[in-house]
């Protein structure tokens, strides 16, 4: 139902980007998706019905903490949005640059673990 409701958002937002009704009905539609996401993780990874193989502590961890930061940066920026509109805004990229700056580390640190031998 959120994510339905993005194409609404966002066409509000730039409609009316210098008011700040707009802004926070997007980032609270943000932040709600991402908090129905981290349930859902959380529902899936304790409900012994619905696992149908074991899944490793690793991989909930890097799921967790995915799921968690774009909750804190939406909420930093609607609490940012009652001072500076295009602050706010702008905190809102700090998620997919996150997700950008996690691959390329992820992507380092891996390739040096599996060097081909010779």
């Amino acid at each position: 139902m959120f994510i339905g409701f993005v194409p609404f958002s966002v066409g509000l937002v730039m409609r009316y980007n210098d008011i700040q009704l707009p802004t926070l009905i997007y980032i609270s539609n943000l932040l709600m998706i991402s908090v129905i996401l981290t349930l859902q993780g959380w529902y899936i990874s304790r409900n012994p019905k619905i696992r149908f193989e074991e899944i490793e502590p690793e991989i909930l961890k890097k799921y967790f903490i995915f799921t968690i930061v774009p909750i804190v940066i939406f909420s930093v920026s609607i609490i940012v949005s009652f001072f500076n509109l295009r602050l706010a805004f702008l905190l809102i990229y700090l998620d997919p640059i996150f997700y950008s700056i996690y691959r390329i580390v992820k992507k380092r640190t891996t390739a040096g673990k599996f060097k081909l031998k010779k």
